[in-house]
């Protein structure tokens, strides 16, 4: 996954299965080490550790698909804020799709990050204060239907190299 806006850039790249040598255990025989990177301005943020399973990986793609069939509620919402957002076993990432974006875009894809993924500039990032976690985080990009589609595309190619092991 590659986004970027204005001086901002997210990664978040597998860079391998924590326990390589596990293929049958269905609890640790499916977490990925996970490599997030983000940039702000001239601050930079690289981080690798277990912040998903494969399984998990498979439901962020599934997520971005259901939000890809939806985009134009998204863009065409006028109510109160129309969001959508996917939380993991890990609690120091997740995604959020709310409705529109500064830019005209149809809707925002905002990356949270918390506990051991908040980078040390957290404090140049938006926050509030969240009942699951007060310290999260979180950086916004601009979310098109091509947005979607190379992102989910990634995705897809990730889970090609890292499938779920174990059935679970």
């Amino acid at each position: 996954m590659r986004l970027h806006e204005g001086n901002v850039t997210f990664e978040l790249d597998v860079a391998g299965y924590q326990f390589p040598h596990l293929h049958d255990d269905p609890l640790d025989a499916e977490w990925l080490d996970v490599r997030l990177r983000l940039r702000v301005g001239g601050h930079d943020f690289t981080q690798v550790d277990p912040a998903l399973t494969a399984g998990e990986l498979v439901a962020l793609t599934g997520w971005l698909r259901e939000v890809a069939l939806h985009l134009p509620t998204f863009a065409a919402w006028r109510g109160p804020t129309l969001t959508t957002r996917i939380d993991f076993t890990e609690p120091n990432l997740a995604f959020e799709v709310r409705g529109g974006h500064p830019t005209g875009a149809p809707a925002t894809l905002r990356v949270c990050l918390a506990a051991e993924s908040r980078p040390p500039f957290h404090a140049l990032l938006d926050r509030f204060p969240r009942e699951g976690d007060p310290d999260e985080v979180w950086v916004d990009f601009a979310l098109d239907e091509e947005v979607l589609k190379a992102t989910i595309g990634r995705l897809e190619e990730t889970l090609r190299r890292f499938p779920v092991r174990t059935g679970v």
